[in-house]
């Protein structure tokens, strides 16, 4: 339902696309199907060799700012949170990638479990959505974000895989939201500032969202709001990209950000990564794949400048 100002609970819905034009329409009409909620779209072109911006023409609740070139997911990100904090009053920016379809009620429901946890006194940074197969609607991709188990380096409880009736079907608390499909509030937001862009793609959500929990903030599931994902969308599942990324940024995170964090930790990611993917594509005759683990490894070892002042900000905060 386009936005009007006499709306009371606004949401942004801050699109970010790379390619995949006919998948970018289908998500812009699932939105326009969207009931009991009011909202408008800022679309970000991260880039696309298609010109995404030149197809949404038609729809009069989009808003498009095209790139000449992929600025990552942090970057396209924060092109959505510079035109969310500068133009509008919006209570509320929902994150959304291009491969996803949202359920008519979802915006509804997301608001809804928001306010009720505020009505709670609680500090709500966000809260996320459902997210099912689009293979398999009975099937859950995640089930709003995860918990971090900062022993061994990774997450749990994300509920890919599980039963979509029979998985958290309460809402829970959370350690991360899910990056295409974060809803989160306007204090937030201005509380966090940017994604930290050296990420590019693959936990800049994460290290964002942990960010903001650092600063008092909560994060929560919302069952009742469920959207539907294609799925390894942006690089493919299994690429050379994916691992060194995943790889690269998972130890550029978890040193950040755990206390004390040293040889052990650093250790136990290679470990797992060397046995989960190294050997993995090692095995299916896939070398470059396995050599991107490796140089995901190499550089995961010494995080940039900006990797780290981040962090650092953050946790002086938290003090």
């Amino acid at each position: 339902m386009p936005l009007t100002s006499t709306t009371p609970q606004r949401v942004l819905v801050g699109l970010l696309a790379s390619n995949q034009k006919g998948r970018t329409l289908e998500c812009l009409d699932s939105l326009a199907a969207t009931q009991g909620a009011e909202y408008e779209v800022f679309l970000v072109d991260n880039g696309s060799d298609e010109r995404i911006a030149d197809a949404t023409a038609g729809y009069d609740f989009v808003q498009t700012d095209r790139r000449s070139e992929n600025l990552g997911c942090a970057g396209g990100r924060n092109i959505i949170i510079r035109h969310f904090l500068q133009n509008g009053t919006w209570p509320y920016l929902f994150f959304l990638d291009n491969d996803a379809l949202v359920e008519p009620g979802t915006i509804r429901a997301l608001i809804e479990t928001a306010s009720a946890h505020m009505r709670d006194e609680r500090r709500i940074g966000g809260v996320g959505p459902h997210v099912v197969s689009e293979q398999d609607h009975q099937q859950l991709w995640c089930a709003g974000g995860a918990r971090i188990d900062w022993e061994r380096g990774w997450f749990v409880d994300g509920g890919q895989g599980q039963a979509r009736d029979d998985a958290f079907v309460e809402a829970r608390p959370l350690d991360t939201l899910t990056g295409g499909f974060m809803f989160v509030t306007r204090e937030a937001v201005q509380a966090t500032g940017f994604f930290t862009e050296p990420y590019f793609i693959y936990l800049e959500d994460t290290e964002w969202c942990w960010r903001m929990k650092l600063q008092g903030f909560e994060l929560w599931s919302a069952p009742r709001a469920v959207c539907r994902h294609y799925g390894s969308s942006s690089m493919g599942a299994l690429s050379p990209l994916f691992h060194y990324y995943r790889v690269r940024n998972r130890l550029w995170f978890f040193s950040s950000f755990t206390p004390g964090a040293g040889v052990r930790l650093k250790s136990a990611i290679i470990r797992h990564v060397l046995w989960h993917s190294f050997c993995l594509e090692a095995r299916a005759g896939r070398w470059r794949g396995a050599l991107a683990v490796l140089r995901g490894i190499a550089t995961g070892l010494f995080p940039p400048h900006g990797v780290r002042r981040a962090a650092s900000a953050e946790r002086h905060l938290a003090r």
